[in-house]
C-alpha cells in the first residue's frame, strides 16, 4: 500500500471497489460487523489514512475531503461507512501523542482505533499513569480496531478527582485492544453491520502518563491546521446521513417507474378480462 494518497487516488481506490462492498450488505447484515475482507478492502483504497498526519505517512485531508469520501461509501453500505468515518479518526488522536510516540503507536497510517468519548471508565491516579478499568458502551468497529481512545472520570484513591465548579476530571486513555473483552451488545436494526459493542476492562491494567489525554485541556504534537481543533473529528459525522440520503434518493429515483407499469400491466390484464367494471 502506499502510503501518501493524495484524494484523487482515495477517490479513485474507492470507485474500484464500492461495487464489492454494496454486494457485502446482507454479510455485514447477518454478522452484525463488517467482516475482514470488506475492512482488508477499504484499507487498501487508504480511506483510514485521510486524517493522518502527513509527517506519519498519512493524506492529512481537509474535512470536506473526508466528508467526499466518506459519503461515497456510505451511499453503497451505511455501516461501511459509519466504520470507516470512527476508525480514520486515528489520525486526530495520533496528533495528541508526541511525534516518536505516536509512530510507535501507529506504525503506519491504516492502523483502526475506536473511540469511546463517554466517560464511563476509571482513571486511578498511580505513579507514572493510571489504573484504568470499566465499560465502554457503543465501540463501533471494535472487532477491526487496534487501539480504543477510552473516556475516563480521574480518581486519587477512591475520591473522584473535581475541577473548579465541581466539574469531574476526565481523560481519554490508549488501551490496547488485545487487552479488552468486547461484550456482545449490538442487537439493533439501525446501522446494525458497525458492531457497536460494550468493550470493557474486567481488571485494572496500567496506562502511562504519555499514553493519555484530556479534552479538559486539549493539545496537539501536529502543526497542521487539521490538528488545532480538538474536536475536529466531529467535522465528518454528517458524510453518513447525506451518502444513506442519497442512496435512498438512489433507490427512489430507480423504482419510479414501476407503478406505472405495474398499473398499465393491470390495465391490460382487465382489457382481456370478463371482470365487470
Amino acid at each position: 500500500m502506499n502510503n501518501t494518497m493524495t484524494f484523487e487516488q482515495i477517490d479513485n481506490n474507492i470507485d474500484e471497489i464500492i461495487n464489492q462492498i454494496a454486494a457485502a450488505s446482507a454479510d455485514i447484515e447477518a454478522l452484525r460487523r463488517l467482516p475482514e475482507s470488506t475492512v482488508t478492502l477499504l484499507k487498501e483504497t487508504g480511506v483510514f489514512s485521510m486524517a493522518m498526519p502527513k509527517s506519519m505517512g498519512g493524506a492529512e485531508l481537509d474535512p470536506i475531503s473526508q466528508i467526499k469520501l466518506i459519503e461515497k461509501i456510505s451511499r453503497a453500505n451505511s455501516a461501511a461507512g459509519w466504520c470507516t468515518m470512527i476508525g480514520s479518526d486515528s489520525g486526530y488522536f495520533a496528533a495528541m501523542l508526541p511525534q516518536e510516540l505516536a509512530t510507535k503507536t501507529y506504525p503506519n497510517p491504516h492502523v483502526i482505533s475506536g473511540a469511546a468519548l463517554s466517560q464511563t471508565g476509571k482513571a486511578r491516579k498511580v505513579a507514572g499513569g493510571y489504573m484504568v478499568s470499566g465499560r465502554w458502551p457503543f465501540v463501533s468497529g471494535c472487532n477491526n480496531a487496534e487501539w480504543l481512545i477510552a473516556g475516563c472520570k480521574v480518581y486519587d484513591g477512591e475520591d473522584m478527582v473535581l475541577l473548579e465548579g465541581d466539574i469531574p476530571q476526565t481523560l481519554q486513555c490508549f488501551l490496547n485492544m488485545s487487552d479488552l473483552e468486547i461484550l456482545d451488545t449490538w442487537h439493533v436494526m439501525g446501522l446494525r453491520g458497525t458492531g457497536s459493542n460494550d468493550v470493557a476492562l474486567q481488571q485494572e491494567i496500567f496506562v502511562a502518563e504519555e499514553m493519555t489525554f484530556s479534552f479538559q485541556q486539549p493539545r496537539s504534537f501536529q502543526d497542521g491546521a487539521l490538528y488545532q481543533f480538538p474536536m475536529a473529528f466531529m467535522f465528518n459525522f454528517s458524510a453518513v446521513p447525506l451518502g444513506v440520503a442519497q442512496s435512498a434518493l438512489d433507490f427512489f429515483l430507480s423504482e419510479a417507474n414501476k407503478p406505472t407499469r405495474q398499473v398499465h400491466q393491470a390495465g391490460q390484464f382487465l382489457k382481456g378480462s370478463s371482470i365487470k367494471r
